[in-house]
């Protein structure tokens, strides 16, 4: 049997999967460590539908965590905004969605931070 999806239609949040609460959480394994020091970062893709309003991440220590907005296309990362870990950042301007669009959020601590998760906030657009 042969179907034909192309009159399907597609929901806010198709390209990721399912959107909970307005939120993507994020665990401590998708905080991505670099190389041997206590520098990390996460990158996730932007759901179709939605922007980013906030952003917070969770961890043992107080440092601080910078987010861009970055294409799959292009070398250069535009800043978005920076906040402290522990503390939810509402970001000055929202991130958008777009083809290739992604959020990517770093942090560069001086000292061992033990990382809990995060949570990425959305709102529909």
């Amino acid at each position: 049997l042969a179907f034909d999806f192309s009159n399907v239609l597609q929901t806010k949040g198709h390209n990721i999967g399912a959107i909970y609460d307005n939120s993507i959480y994020l665990k401590p394994s998708d905080l991505i460590t670099m190389g041997t020091s206590n520098h990390f970062y996460v990158e996730h893709m932007i759901p179709d539908g939605y922007k980013i309003t906030k952003v917070a991440l969770f961890g043992s220590a107080n440092s601080a965590f910078s987010v861009y907005h970055a294409s799959y296309n292009a070398a250069a990362q535009t800043l978005v905004d920076s906040g402290t870990i522990n503390t939810e950042l509402t970001l000055s301007s929202a991130i958008t969605p777009g083809a290739g669009k992604y959020c990517y959020i770093i942090s560069m601590p001086s000292s061992s931070v033990t990382m809990y998760g995060g949570k990425i906030t959305l709102e529909e657009s």
